[in-house]
């Protein structure tokens, strides 16, 4: 009777226990340093994360999301996803450089303004490839409990102007915005152009007296902090791509049962493709906005007229290597071939 029962209680347990797990509720708290609007992308794109996420799992995985720096900066958020407070996070280009300082690779002017290559379409495959699988071993190095899931572009970083600007030589002595960052106030001074740090709460502000005379902005931005009153020129060279990052806390979902893991990842890289082809149709947008309800011009540079600006460039990728060695260019220009190759194939073979 005791085998009997012994063999029984062998039989049933492991299907109780799937049971059990079946039953149980996961939530998934996501922060995030944007207004909470409708209308902001980054926004948009963890509302999408969201709404895949709950249908897919029939709502056994749910999302909170917490915006506007509710529970901290990206850094903050990041210590707490490492010390298992928090479970995801949107991660901006300039916390990820504080952890992982060789990733300004992706600063390097017209890293990914390849000549006849889409550049929307070029950085959506390395967003999803070799050289962010890199980066999330870097990180991981620095914060063991953190997973970089996915990447997606908020858009590119053009040349936005309250005057007309054509050729280089519009730039010189012109004052114009930036962060502090070496490489994008090198890349102006080798404009010719005066970098000026401006705070980005105060360029409304810097505009409107004069102390700066332009930004490195794509017309998607100039609507999102509202300078379109100031701003009338756009130069649209796709200098630089706007990356930003969404990361997980690693032990918790390791933690969720094997189907619910992979449709929480799954729908992550999911939305940020979203996030990345929603700013690029936003930006379409506001480009007709711009010009038909706010008289702005717009310049689409071809590769000729290009051709002064990137020689002006060259010189920051050895200003790079000096600082963190060539390691992180070949990685980047690995991924660009794959890139490139993933998307030639595509297209002999739609």
């Amino acid at each position: 009777m005791f085998f009997r029962l012994l063999i029984i209680i062998c039989v049933l347990l492991p299907a109780a226990l799937s049971l059990a797990e079946a039953a149980e509720n996961y939530l998934l708290r996501f922060a995030h340093s944007d207004p909470g609007q409708e209308a902001n992308p980054h926004h948009i794109m963890v509302l999408e994360a969201k709404r895949l996420i709950e249908e897919r799992t029939g709502g056994r995985v749910t999302v909170d999301i917490f915006p506007s720096k509710q529970l901290g900066n990206d850094t903050e958020t990041v210590q707490q996803i490492q010390g298992n407070i928090l479970e995801a996070s949107l991660v901006y280009p300039q916390s990820m450089v504080t952890f992982v300082p060789e990733i300004q690779v992706l600063g390097i002017p017209y890293m990914f303004n390849v000549p006849g290559v889409d550049p929307d379409v070029l950085m959506l495959k390395i967003m999803n490839g070799s050289l962010m699988d890199r980066l999330d071993e870097a990180l991981t190095a620095k914060f063991d409990n953190v997973q970089l899931v996915s990447a997606y572009g908020n858009h590119w970083r053009d040349l936005a102007t309250t005057f007309p600007l054509q050729t280089i030589d519009d730039m010189k002595g012109r004052k114009i915005r930036t962060i502090p960052a070496p490489i994008q106030q090198q890349f102006l001074i080798n404009l010719d152009a005066e970098p000026t740090i401006v705070n980005s709460s105060e360029v409304f502000t810097a505009l409107g007296t004069g102390l700066i005379e332009g930004a490195k902005y794509g017309v998607l931005h100039l609507y999102a902090i509202r300078v379109v009153d100031f701003i009338k020129h756009v130069y649209v060279d796709h200098h630089v791509p706007i990356v930003c990052y969404i990361v997980a806390n690693r032990g918790w979902l390791q933690k969720l049962p094997v189907d619910l893991r992979d449709i929480v990842v799954t729908s992550l890289k999911e939305a940020a493709v979203f996030g990345t082809l929603n700013a690029a149709k936003l930006n379409r947008d506001y480009s007709v906005q711009f010009v038909e309800e706010h008289g702005g011009h717009i310049v689409r540079p071809s590769e000729t007229e290009l051709e002064s600006f990137r020689r002006a460039a060259d010189p920051i990728k050895q200003m790079y290597t000096e600082k963190y060695g060539d390691t992180w260019l070949k990685y980047t220009a690995l991924a660009v071939e794959e890139a490139i190759e993933i998307i030639d194939k595509e297209t002999s073979h739609p």
